[in-house]
């Protein structure tokens, strides 16, 4: 059955329940109403039209609007039941009250009337659209904002701006405690309303960090800034104290043994003929983790690589780190001239830059150059967000093995295990020179291609010879 509130091809029935379905960018999004009721569904159909609409304006990703547009879905059909209850349970003759939040403190003081009362699910799609655009984030963080509001609406369904107090905040502080990371990614959790998710046991190195929680806690003390400027809440932000903020215990980055080199050069990316013709792996993706175990680079920097930033120097093969053509060095520093590995030279990465420069690619790594906003993020995240947790052991995660390790990993072997000289190391890196004083001021910091060239050469992993890895990229795909 198809109603006159939204074109039949955005809602439609199975079994006499009604569904909400439109593509997005290609890919289709749909998600039960949870009605049987016709006008029912035109409502809350005509409100994720309007929904997916402004998140496509944000530049959500597909992916991420199906996620939000089912939790949309989901708090529509919780507030229609928290009415209907109120309803039934009202005596004849008697109006009963917009919905409350159920787990908030009765106050015996209330909040002060508000101009505009607002709930906080249906203003989450408005507020986004404001800080994006004033400029205030880019595409990623503008998702970062909308799960964290969206995570506060799902545990409070019906609530207003007005409800919440300090207390309400550290109640939430206290339910983002118990919620693991990724939880929307991982399988056993992303079909789980968030609610059910609290009361699992779930292991402590699953949960939230320090950090990721009170980064969310910011965004919703950003979200509240909104409210008191649309003037749908007054008094002091409940989410800005000092005090709902977590003492951050930096985690130190894993570094990778010999061994578990030798277990990632076994791993199926380089010897799986079968995955390797599979769309999960790619050129870019095995150059990616040599580049970065033989370069001790930032994985910013080996992102950003364009194929004229392979160039020789004084008869050295180099990769030319800069910030030329809006490329971003982390400090001063890190423009420098990084001598290529041996060992990636016998692999035949000379081979691979001529081989895409006929093939007209720009880009060293071009894969995650495709339509991202943040490269370097989206060469981390597939790292440790899905090759790492498929195919390389699991102890890893638990260690924090992440792809920062490789550089911790090749600074460390050079330093402390070959004992090669600390500032040459530290110019092929793109660390500030330390220990030189006023020597630095006079020196420069500068040191000859060919003095880091011998260097590099010295630079090894234990029991590692890669020659059996010799074109092994030109089985992948590019793309």
């Amino acid at each position: 059955m198809q109603t006159n509130a939204l074109p039949g091809r955005y809602l439609f029935s199975r079994n006499g329940r009604y569904y909400f379905h439109r593509k997005v960018t290609g890919q289709q999004v749909r998600v039960s109403l949870k009605t049987r009721d016709p006008i029912l569904a035109s409502e809350h159909a005509r409100t994720l039209y309007l929904f997916t609409n402004g998140l496509k304006r944000l530049g959500i990703s597909p992916t991420d609007i199906r996620k939000l547009t089912k939790n949309k879905a989901e708090l529509l059909h919780e507030d229609t039941i928290g009415q209907a209850a109120l309803t039934q349970a009202a005596p004849e003759g008697v109006t009963p009250k917009a919905p409350q939040l159920t787990h908030l403190h009765q106050k015996e003081d209330t909040q002060p009337p508000v101009d505009n009362p607002l709930f906080v699910s249906a203003s989450i799609e408005e507020a986004a659209e404001d800080i994006k655009r004033t400029g205030g984030s880019n595409a990623e963080n503008i998702r970062k904002y909308i799960e964290a509001w969206t995570e506060l609406a799902e545990l409070n369904p019906g609530c207003s701006f007005n409800d919440f107090k300090f207390r309400d905040a550290k109640s939430h502080l206290n339910r983002l405690l118990q919620l693991p990371n990724r939880r929307t990614v991982k399988a056993q959790y992303k079909k789980l309303n968030i609610s059910r998710v609290i009361e699992l046991d779930i292991p402590p190195e699953e949960l939230l960090s320090a950090t990721s929680i009170n980064e969310r806690m910011k965004r919703l003390s950003r979200l509240w800034q909104w409210a008191t400027e649309h003037e749908a809440y007054e008094g002091s932000n409940p989410f800005s104290s000092r005090t709902l903020r977590l003492q951050e215990k930096p985690r130190e980055r894993g570094r990778y043994s010999s061994s578990d080199i030798q277990v990632l050069f076994s791993s199926p990316l380089y010897t799986d003929r079968e995955f390797q013709a599979s769309c999960g792996a790619t050129k870019s993706w095995w150059w990616l983790i040599l580049l970065a175990l033989y370069s001790g680079a930032r994985c910013g920097e080996l992102a950003q690589l364009t194929v004229e930033d392979i160039q020789i120097w004084e008869g050295v093969w180099c990769l030319s780190i800069n910030d030329e053509d809006n490329k971003k060095v982390k400090t001063s520093a890190g423009i420098r001239l990084c001598p290529i590995h041996p060992q990636l030279l016998k692999v035949g990465f000379i081979e691979y830059i001529e081989y895409l420069k006929r093939n007209n690619f720009v880009h060293v790594l071009p894969y995650p150059n495709q339509n991202a906003t943040d490269v370097a993020q989206r060469c981390s995240k597939w790292y440790c967000g899905t090759y790492k947790p498929n195919h390389l052991p699991e102890a890893w995660v638990r260690e924090n093995k992440v792809f920062h390790s490789f550089r911790h990993t090749f600074i460390n072997r050079a330093i402390r295990e070959l004992d090669l000289p600390l500032h040459q190391v530290q110019s092929i890196v793109g660390h500030e020179s330390s220990n030189m004083g006023e020597t630095k001021r006079y020196a420069g910091g500068k040191y000859k291609i060919g003095d880091l060239s011998e260097v590099m050469s010295k630079f090894n992993y234990e029991n590692m010879d890669l020659e059996y890895l010799s074109k092994g990229w030109c089985r992948l795909s590019d793309l």
